[in-house]
């Protein structure tokens, strides 16, 4: 879809998705960036944070990131909603708000950002810490997505972005109309900010 649009698209795929790669993803000049990564809510002292955390693929260690590691901006990660979440699971890099606002290289470019892990705009600093790196809007699910819906749902924006030339606002608001939530888990297609700017943006060829 994006390359019939005109657009040259790159991919990566999960092995490359490093805390390194998302150190210098703002310098690499995209104006849309899609990200299929699993992503979710900060724990901290045994309790819930507003922190929105993007996971990466490096396996995750006590004596790598030492610096990033104690002062928050990278934090362990694992995939599972189970009560016994801590045994025997994978666990990840993932990095918070923090990393964005500290550690990231360079900036974006009014940057569209669409966010298609869970809780991506559950809460709003990690938005807020993009926005203030340049992009220029961040598009995500306020509650878990399963990945069958997820898929289908980002597809459809797309098209209402991509394909049919449709502004943030009309997309996004059509994607929620036609797709509607997540049947699993209620998670309902935001953005931020909601400003008019945005409202009436549309991605375009440059």
């Amino acid at each position: 879809m994006l390359e019939n649009a005109g657009f040259d698209v790159d991919y990566y795929p999960g092995n490359e998705i490093t805390v390194d790669f998302f150190r210098k993803l703002p310098s690499l000049g995209y104006k849309l960036i899609i990200m299929r990564v699993h992503s979710g809510l900060m724990f901290k002292e045994n309790e819930i944070t507003k922190n929105v955390t993007f996971f990466t693929s490096e396996t995750y260690s006590t004596t790598k990131y030492v610096l990033e590691q104690l002062r928050d901006e990278v934090v362990p990660a694992i995939v599972s909603f189970t009560p016994t979440f801590m045994e025997n699971q994978p666990v990840y890099f993932a990095i918070t708000p923090e990393f964005v606002k500290s550690s990231m290289e360079g900036r974006f470019e009014n940057t569209v950002i669409i966010m298609m892990g869970c809780n991506g705009l559950t809460y709003t600093p990690m938005a807020e810490a993009l926005i203030q790196r340049g992009a220029l809007v961040y598009i995500g699910w306020n509650l878990p997505v399963s990945i069958d819906y997820v898929d289908n749902a980002t597809m459809h924006l797309l098209n209402g972005l991509i394909a049919e030339g449709k502004t943030i606002w009309d997309a996004v608001m059509d994607t929620k109309n036609e797709v509607g939530p997540d049947p699993n888990y209620d998670a309902e297609l935001v953005f931020y900010p909601n400003t008019v700017e945005v409202r009436n943006f549309t991605v375009r060829v440059e």
